[in-house]
């Protein structure tokens, strides 16, 4: 593996998908592969990840960010990036004015996880040695969830954006081609979960790990229920997001009337100096006139 960038080639199909940031500590990162081969020897390979975090104390450039995106994507021939579907509105304006389509991962960030699974597991992705999103990828944890479900997160206090770009990008690559699924082992038995591609198209996968057991599909409504709990959680995070917001822009506006304030506070002391050295010149100082009477 290399963190040195692949650089575009000719011929070949690119792929972007990004994680954007809502200017907190989280990185807006950004990944582009591309697809190698046919079948059971299909592989994916990452070409770029980029990433871009707070500066010290200052904030992020949002806006200058998805420009540079917009860059590098056209040096790839890529038209359109893939995201979190409940990504402010702001993010999808960016890009339409930066030239680009942004486009709503149908997938949530756990199932990008799940249906790449096997890809680590096979040894059927090419990473770029990038530390962050090594050990990003090294730190998910699975979650098992009511109904035989699987939730896969970082830990608390962590972060996956590196990770998250990366796996949103690749999973668009194996669609349809039966790599979107998802298998655990447990005591000698492979259980297999359903992601976007057919369950027929993972029989060489399930020849190469050996299984004999496919256990039964999980239920359509414990996947939307799933959706459902996740969506909520992501609505939260935003709403949140946007309250920060506002009590910034509040405490912002708070410091520059206060600023103003002070500042007229100023100009007025400093015009009455004035008038009194005015006075003092023409009348002398008060002391005089009294001492006169």
């Amino acid at each position: 593996m290399s963190y040195h960038e692949l650089p575009p080639r000719g011929g070949v199909e690119y792929v972007a998908a990004v994680d954007p940031s809502g200017g907190g500590a989280d990185a807006f990162t950004l990944a582009i592969c591309h697809a190698e081969g046919e079948g059971d020897e299909r592989r994916i390979v990452q070409d770029v990840m980029r990433g871009w975090g707070r500066v010290g104390g200052q904030a992020q450039d949002l806006v200058g960010v998805v420009r540079e995106i917009a860059a590098i994507c056209v040096s790839y021939r890529v038209g359109r990036v893939t995201g979190d579907r409940y990504a402010a509105e702001w993010v999808r304006q960016a890009f339409r004015e930066a030239g680009l389509i942004y486009e709503d991962s149908a997938r949530t960030r756990s199932q990008a996880y799940l249906e790449c699974q096997p890809l680590f597991a096979t040894g059927r992705i090419a990473l770029l040695d990038h530390p962050v999103m090594i050990r990003e990828l090294k730190c998910l944890e699975r979650r098992p969830r009511a109904g035989g479900q699987t939730l896969v997160d970082h830990p608390r206090g962590q972060h996956d954006d590196y990770a998250n770009s990366l796996c949103l990008a690749a999973a668009l690559l194996v669609e349809g081609v039966g790599a979107g699924l998802w298998f655990q082992r447990h005591d000698g038995i492979l259980t297999i979960g359903r992601g976007l591609a057919p369950v027929q198209a993972a029989a060489g996968l399930l020849a190469r790990a050996g299984a004999a057991t496919m256990d039964k599909l999980r239920h359509e409504g414990e996947v939307d229920a799933e959706l459902a709990r996740q969506r909520k959680e992501d609505e939260a995070k935003e709403r949140s997001r946007l309250e920060a917001e506002q009590i910034a822009k509040w405490r912002e506006e708070n410091q520059r009337r206060q600023e103003e304030e002070r500042l007229a506070d100023i100009a007025k002391q400093r015009r009455l100096e004035d008038a009194d050295a005015r006075r003092l010149m023409r009348d002398g100082p008060w002391w005089s006139s009294w001492g006169g009477r």
